[in-house]
């Protein structure tokens, strides 16, 4: 008969071996990939075992050179001998808190990522997420990061991470989420939207169209207001052939959908920001194919829409390309200059959802 102290024995034994053995069997099949474990109280808790049971397999995996301890808690899976160290990049998008990536976010991370990890086998990516902005630094050095790259990054978030860039962190951002020139000492690649949004309405306005609605996020409502004056200035027409709706992305669906529900129609509609379904509900109500003409960004287009109009895609992979040549010139020289690049783009017209000549 098994006495009580010996199934208690029997029970951290069990935890111990089955805390090692979850440890392993991730950094097994993770391979050359490095492999970043939780605090003592999480993989406690995840195991439902006490503290020292989780130290003890710690100190064991530590000993065996399969694991190595980081500062600020938790573990890594440690490189093998005679592999060359490995740097790890932190990347976070948006408000640095988003769960799901839409199509844009994805496009855009997808270039900056790849672009770097295409430079270096000793380059991996990790996706951080951030709560709060204030939480940055100390995720940077939970992580023991190498760098930081921003995608389409909120004001809040780069100013946090400017603040990582003056203490000597390589940093670099695409498609900063504000409405004004940024006052960090961060490099970037923007598309100038304000020349983007001129530049269609102009198309849109060469083709006879008269009446014009302009969709917008609320951050960019200056350049909006400016876009239009300034189009309209160079078409020698009045600022009235464009209505603006601009609101915050969450919102400006219900926007559009009451619009649209009054009985307003427009001859040409163009897309700063796009919002779910806006094509569709534009489709129920005018004439897409000829009456109404519009223009979008490439990350709304889906291959389920059988969308008519325009399409405008954006050349990601030049200032990408110069955008990890700063971040690795940071890396070797902290004071490399700050480098700002633009996005530029070409404008394609589709019809039933397929490319073709205008």
């Amino acid at each position: 008969m098994v006495s009580l102290k010996g199934m208690i024995g029997m029970e951290k034994k069990a935890g111990f071996l089955r805390i090692r053995e979850y440890i392993v069997d991730k950094v097994t099949a993770a391979g050359e990939r490095p492999v970043r474990f939780p605090p003592v109280r999480e993989l406690a808790k995840m195991f439902d075992v006490s503290h020292p049971t989780v130290l003890h397999a710690l100190k064991g995996l530590i000993e065996d050179g399969i694991l190595e301890p980081c500062r600020g808690g938790g573990a890594i899976s440690r490189p093998k001998k005679n592999n060359p160290p490995r740097l790890i990049f932190g990347w976070t998008c948006g408000t640095g808190h988003q769960v799901f990536d839409d199509r844009y976010f994805f496009d855009l991370s997808s270039a900056l990522v790849g672009e770097l990890l295409h430079r270096d086998e000793r380059f991996f990516a990790q996706h951080l997420y951030v709560e709060e902005p204030n939480h940055l630094q100390k995720l940077a050095a939970e992580a023991e990061l190498s760098g930081l790259l921003l995608v389409a990054p909120w004001e809040r978030i780069l100013e946090f991470s400017a603040r990582l860039r003056t203490q000597g962190m390589p940093v670099v951002a695409m498609n900063v989420r504000s409405s004004r020139p940024h006052p960090y000492p961060v490099s970037s690649a923007e598309v100038d939207l304000q020349w983007y949004m001129v530049e269609n309405l102009l198309r849109l306005f060469r083709e006879g169209r008269r009446k014009i609605l302009l969709v917008s996020a609320d951050n960019r409502a200056v350049e909006s207001a400016a876009a239009v004056k300034s189009a309209c200035v160079q078409a020698d027409l009045s600022p009235d052939s464009v209505r603006i709706l601009n609101n915050a992305p969450l919102n400006l669906m219900e926007d559009l959908t009451c619009l649209l529900e009054s009985g307003e129609r427009f001859d040409g509609v163009l897309f700063q920001h796009t919002p779910m379904g806006a094509f569709r509900k534009i489709a129920q109500t005018m004439d897409v194919e000829d009456d109404c003409r519009i223009i979008m960004g490439e990350s709304a287009l889906r291959k389920t829409m059988n969308y008519t109009g325009y399409v405008s895609c954006f050349d990601l992979a030049h200032p990408v390309e110069k955008l990890i040549d700063n971040l690795t010139e940071q890396m070797d020289h902290p004071s490399a200059p700050v480098i700002s690049e633009t996005i530029s783009w070409k404008t394609f017209f589709y019809r039933g959802g397929k490319q073709c000549k205008e």
